[in-house]
């Protein structure tokens, strides 16, 4: 049978219909609610309330809209506060797809080869996310396997909303009020980032560069790829029976501490040595090995920065650690992709000035990269800038660590432990450019 064109445009007008629909109906009921908001408990009240009717209007577009909320929920660079404040009920684990809709999904990855290769596949996920889902498999010559397995339709849904969502941004930016506001390329980058979750090939590659990158790493563990398991919608890996959380009761304090500076030194060495980052490092992707190794898990979300802006990275945190202000203002204001115009200068060097004199005079274990990040991107939003998109990235992976980090170390010396790692990069880096003079 000969597929249908005009399918794709059916499927795509009828989407649009649905997301029109909600779009209006929230426009209408929300409007009355938040002037009267606005008039009762002023501009932080109405930025919060704004912010809890998006959450319920993306969960009402479905599990892809609220990939999209769970994502720009920590973006202080492209919303007040406030706004993300009231996206936080957003941040839930999605609900396992039935196993039927995963067993056809195998079928589908596998054709006929499923039947052999697999003697039976565990019912019950191992973790469960918007994008795909994770089972315990076992090959057909007795190995275990962890299959993540991408939920049926979801990147082609992905696809779809993002070129919806584009087309609604672009109407909103033409809106008075949103002129000054990066509507549009805060949905394309985060679209971007989503679809490019669902890439399983690219993901399947990301754990091998890594694993590869930390191969004579004591103390860190990436789990091995299944090459001939892995298609374009499933990745298979090794299953690694032995994993415990890193916060489990029968992990003693010293231990904790060792976890918590073993996985910190892994993502500084990501950062300033390697400059491929996993940007995910929460509770759910690292574990305590029974060897004492630190396992991290799940390489969807990762992003590899170039020489340049790793040197500016470096050479800004060598900056905040030294309070060396002026010289943090000058990094972010010349690399970054959006300014105002060049009078606004002054002002943003005072603050960021300021700023940086409070948190480098911090004692060790006082200094919170969460708090750090949000303030930081912060003055650069109320500023008019912008940073690039691998900048961004690489300081919510750190501010992502810090969480898990604080509840293993809370005294743990963010600033004394990257000092090493500075030094080291600034180091070869003048060594790389002496060589070049030579």
């Amino acid at each position: 049978m000969t597929p249908d064109p005009d399918l794709g445009r059916i499927r795509k007008f009828r989407r649009a219909a649905v997301i029109g629909f909600w779009t209006t109906l929230f426009a209408v009921r929300s409007a009355g609610e938040l002037m009267l908001v606005a008039w009762r408990g002023g501009r932080a009240a109405l930025y919060r309330r704004s912010g809890q009717l998006f959450a319920l209007y993306l969960e009402r577009l479905g599990p892809t809209f609220v990939k999209f909320g769970q994502a720009i929920s920590t973006r202080t660079d492209y919303l007040h506060p406030e706004i993300l404040a009231g996206l936080q009920r957003l941040q839930q684990h999605a609900s396992p797809v039935a196993f039927e809709e995963i067993e056809r999904a195998v079928r589908a990855a596998y054709g006929d080869r499923a039947a052999t290769l697999f003697r039976e596949i565990d019912p019950v996920a191992l973790g469960s996310g918007a994008i795909a889902q994770v089972h315990r498999a076992v090959c057909a010559d007795g190995r275990s396997v962890a299959l993540k397995v991408r939920r049926p339709g979801v990147r082609a849904q992905l696809l779809l909303d993002a070129q919806l969502a584009l087309a609604i941004a672009r109407l909103i930016a033409r809106l008075p009020m949103m002129r000054d506001s990066p509507v549009v390329e805060a949905m394309s980058e985060t679209f971007g980032i989503l679809v490019a979750q669902s890439d399983f090939p690219r993901e399947a590659a990301s754990m091998r560069r890594l694993r590869e990158n930390f191969r004579h790493v004591d103390g860190v563990r990436f789990p091995e790829v299944i090459e001939d398991l892995c298609t374009d919608t499933t990745i298979a890996m090794e299953y690694l029976d032995d994993l415990a959380r890193v916060d489990a009761p029968e992990v003693d304090v010293s231990e904790r501490r060792h976890i918590a500076l073993t996985g910190l030194r892994a993502l500084y060495r990501m950062i300033f040595d390697h400059g491929f980052v996993h940007a995910d490092l929460h509770p759910g992707n690292v574990f305590r090995a029974s060897d004492g190794r630190v396992a991290m898990l799940d390489a969807g979300l990762v992003t590899e920065v170039d020489d340049a802006t790793r040197r500016d990275f470096v050479a800004f945190f060598f900056a905040v650690v030294n309070d060396q202000g002026l010289e943090c203002a000058d990094i972010v204001w010349r690399t970054a992709i959006a300014r105002p115009c060049e009078s606004r200068r002054p002002a943003f060097e005072a603050e960021m000035s300021g700023f940086i004199a409070v948190e480098s005079a911090k004692k060790s274990g006082e200094f919170e990269v969460v708090g750090f990040v949000h303030r930081l991107l912060d003055i650069q939003r109320r500023h008019g800038l912008r940073a690039t998109p691998a900048f961004v990235t690489m300081v919510f992976a750190m501010a992502v660590y810090d969480g898990l980090c604080r509840r293993l170390f809370p005294g743990c010396d963010f600033q004394g432990e990257a000092r090493g790692y500075l030094i080291a990069a600034r180091y070869r880096r003048s060594a790389r450019d002496a060589m070049r003079a030579g």
